[in-house]
């Protein structure tokens, strides 16, 4: 843990340093979300109130309806890893934001178990996401519906990794275990 907090001080002086630059970089969409899970992680380690705030100002589950993932090429953010963590805290937090962080991981576990049942071999891919080496086993995607699993007790999203994993397995259109 503090190595951890030495790092993320470290990291937040060279942003400011650097003029927020992340933050306007289109290159590194990737990063302000990053920092939000970073702050998520630290606030339910440390219960130190920087962190909190860091994730209260950076999240996008200050709003109800809020996506955990904006845009289906993962270009505008992803705080589903943050959203998950926030929505497991048991510190002290904004029970609305908490809220909003489980209805929205929930919501991201429905729309990939809905990939799931509409592709001819199961697979959890986002049909968004470009196709390369190692996209096909589906591993950091089948993580929607268990995490989706773990907060709400569904099966059915147990039911919907277990069809997604055996893709990878030899349920495919080679008929070969990847």
């Amino acid at each position: 843990i503090a190595s951890a907090v030495t790092a993320m001080n470290w990291a937040e002086t060279e942003n400011k340093k650097n003029h927020n630059q992340y933050e306007n970089l289109s290159n590194y969409w990737e990063l302000p979300g990053e920092r939000n899970l970073a702050a998520a992680e630290l606030y339910r380690a440390t219960g130190d109130q920087q962190w909190h705030d860091m994730f209260l100002a950076s999240t996008v589950f200050t709003q109800a309806n809020a996506k955990a993932a904006q845009n289906n090429k993962f270009t505008k953010y992803d705080q589903r890893d943050a959203g998950f963590v926030y929505a497991r805290t048991e510190r002290p937090v904004d029970g609305a934001v908490q809220a909003n962080a489980r209805a929205g991981v929930i919501r991201s576990g429905d729309k990939r178990l809905d990939a799931i049942n509409n592709t001819g071999f199961k697979w959890s891919k986002d049909p968004g996401a470009p196709f390369g080496w190692g996209a096909n086993d589906g591993s950091t995607d089948r993580s929607d519906v268990l995490r989706a699993h773990f907060l709400s007790g569904d099966k059915k999203y147990l039911a919907g990794a277990v069809l997604a994993s055996q893709f990878i397995g030899g349920a495919n259109p080679d008929n070969v275990s990847y």
